[in-house]
């Protein structure tokens, strides 16, 4: 029995195992021949470790391979999410060929290290608005195709196809209500303290949303609000008012905007709203809130420009009414835009049902925590500076030569002005005439052509 085996083996010194050992091996043939071979595997696998080992640590610095993430191994899900950041030190929110400190660069960086995507190729991705440099937003809303712990439910895409090259028209006719499963997404990754790990602290994932297949954050966007603060100074706070409300409507916005002729033909836009409040608890700060349901390159800061002019009362309320009369006045005139710094995207709004945002508590008291230690840092850089202007200009600065005078204001409708817009047209449609002309595929064209008539001849 097991039992006798044991105590007959207790009873051998080390010297006697190894002879029995030993000749029970010699007596069986398959034993020594695996012995042999798990000998000779166990030698290569400690030759190969070591091998390995050398090759990972031969070199100061570097690391072991990382073992691949398989990701047919999950469901994937539609998910909206909502991003808020500084963009300040950001060269804008699209990702750039050439520079890597955008929003969408750090963001992408983020979801291919938590392996919640593997590409952005494959991930289906759709912004609402595009911030441009020094920009921030507290409302952007980005979806995509995220990696899920989900089998079924809301969102999850399934080995049927789905309608993925749907023109605007057709998804703002779809209905993208669905049946927000909260239960269930209880089970779902928590995305928010995922992606949150591994950001920048100035980007922040704020909530997140299970959508239908078909859902765009940019086209099943209804309307878009941004926030312009600002301080009020020596301004009218009624020629202000009075003249954001003549920019509320339906206007083509030609001259309050960057015109951007190779990829935008309409100018017309819809202002939904446009007010100016005093921010609360902070003397002297006021804000626009602009709403709409699109927006122009450049648009708020070229109006927020306008209207700055006009508060300071070197330009009337009239030029607004001026400026959009595109038919007398075709030609934008020169002016500087407003900054950007100030400028904040702070809400994308959908039609209710279609996002149900999802801020799991426990998470978002770690992102509120994390955003006082954020402010609180921005405030104590805020009283250094202060106290610094207030010890510079304690000083009596002594009678000395006249400080430099301030070029006299230009009116608006006396300055240089750029080419029409239909020039500028005119302009793209002759340089991309020219580059096809030049194009292998037209030059092949053209020799096709003329064999064609030689053989004809």
């Amino acid at each position: 029995s097991r039992s006798m085996q044991r105590h007959q083996l207790e009873q051998y010194d080390k010297d006697g195992l190894i002879d029995l050992i030993l000749k029970i091996q010699s007596s069986t043939p398959l034993l020594a021949s695996s012995s042999s071979s798990s000998s000779s595997s166990s030698s290569s696998s400690l030759s190969e470790g070591h091998e390995a080992n050398a090759a990972t640590t031969s070199s100061k610095g570097k690391s072991k391979a990382k073992r691949v993430f398989d990701m047919s191994r999950y469901k994937q899900r539609h998910v909206a999410l909502r991003i808020s950041y500084i963009g300040w030190d950001y060269h804008g929110l699209a990702s750039q060929a050439d520079n890597d400190n955008t929003i969408e660069a750090h963001l992408f960086s983020a979801l291919k290290k938590t392996c919640l995507i593997t590409s952005r190729e494959d991930s289906h991705y759709s912004r609402c608005g595009r911030t441009d440099k020094g920009v921030s937003a507290f409302g952007q809303v980005v979806a995509l195709h995220l990696r899920s712990n989900l089998k079924e439910g809301p969102g999850i895409i399934q080995n049927t196809p789905t309608p993925s090259h749907m023109d605007r028209r057709e998804i703002a006719r779809a209905s993208l209500v669905i049946d927000h499963d909260l239960d269930a997404d209880e089970k779902e990754l928590d995305y928010v303290y995922i992606l949150n790990r591994v950001l920048p602290p100035e980007i922040r994932v704020t909530a997140w949303s299970a959508v239908a297949p078909d859902f765009s954050a940019r086209f099943s966007c209804t309307h878009r609000t941004y926030k312009y603060f600002f301080l009020l100074g020596t301004m009218s706070l009624p020629l202000l008012n009075e003249a954001g409300q003549m920019l509320v409507g339906d206007h083509d916005f030609r001259n309050f905007c960057k015109i951007d002729a190779e990829n935008v033909t309409n100018f017309r836009r819809v202002m939904l709203s446009l007010t100016v409040e005093q921010v609360p608890q902070n003397e002297g700060m006021y804000c626009f809130t602009i709403s709409g349901y699109a927006f122009l390159w450049h648009q708020i800061r070229c109006m927020v420009a306008v209207l700055f002019l006009i508060g300071a009362g070197l330009e009337g309320p009239s030029i607004i009414t001026t400026l959009l009369d595109v038919e007398h006045a075709p030609e934008k005139p020169h002016y500087d835009m407003a900054s950007e710094v100030p400028l904040v995207l702070y809400d994308c709004g959908y039609e209710p049902g279609v996002v149900a945002w999802r801020r799991p508590l426990h998470t978002y008291a770690k992102l509120v925590e994390h955003m006082y230690q954020y402010w609180r840092s921005s405030a104590l850089k805020e009283a250094v500076v202060d106290l610094m202007h207030t010890q510079v200009a304690s000083v009596p600065i002594p009678p000395g030569p006249p400080s430099e005078v301030k070029a006299p204001h230009i009116p608006l409708m006396n300055r240089p002005r750029d080419e029409t817009l239909e020039r500028k047209q005119s302009r793209v449609e002759t340089k991309r005439n020219k580059a096809a002309e030049q194009s292998p595929v037209t030059k092949r064209v053209k020799r096709d052509d003329v064999g064609d008539t030689n053989m004809k001849r």
